[in-house]
């Protein structure tokens, strides 16, 4: 075969695979940042309850493969939502994978969030205190611009969740889960 003809051919289908990879890598850093920032923010709460959810999620997501995580997402939670609702429920491929790849970059985002805070001295904290600003001010004017700073610097990080969706195309997971979608759907 000649290779313009195939580059030719295959070039939609390239351009597609680059623009859901781009959108899923987008989507999963935006929510994976809400996602990161109220789990800082839970786990550097005084109430021991919260701080125990946090770590639990940052513990629990590191601590495992996301390949076991696409798994759980895409095949035990509607099995989840179907046992405690009744009703059928599915996810897309791509929901799936939007879902995972968010919750892991959640934990991931959270831990660096937490280490830019937690980096800042406590008498940058202690200064805006005693110029009567509240806790709110101190941490919205005094120390959460100086941890921007720091977050930015640790931006290489990010670079790791744009290459994720990656991991599931080229591993045949989202094949695997249109399979099993397709199938789901044709049994309703």
């Amino acid at each position: 075969m000649d290779f313009v003809k195939v580059f030719h051919e295959a070039t939609p289908l390239l351009l597609n695979g680059l623009k859901l990879t781009i959108g899923i890598a987008l989507l999963a850093i935006a929510l994976g940042m809400v996602i990161g920032f109220l789990s800082c923010i839970m786990g550097m709460a005084k109430n021991p309850i919260l701080r125990a959810i946090s770590a639990v999620y940052v513990w629990l997501i590191r601590g495992t493969p996301m390949l076991v995580q696409a798994f759980f997402v895409f095949y035990a939670i509607p099995q989840l939502v179907k046992v405690m609702t009744g009703t059928a429920f599915t996810l897309t491929p791509f929901a799936a994978g939007a879902i995972t790849l968010s919750l892991n970059a959640g934990a991931y985002i959270s831990e660096i969030f937490r280490g830019g805070i937690q980096s800042i001295s406590q008498g940058q904290f202690r200064a805006g205190l005693s110029l009567g600003m509240t806790y709110g001010q101190t941490m919205r004017y005094i120390v959460l611009p100086q941890a921007f700073a720091i977050w930015k610097k640790r931006a290489e990080g990010y670079a790791r969740f744009a290459r994720s969706p990656n991991r599931f195309s080229s591993s045949g997971i989202f094949r695997s889960f249109a399979a099993r979608h397709s199938r789901s759907i044709s049994r309703r």
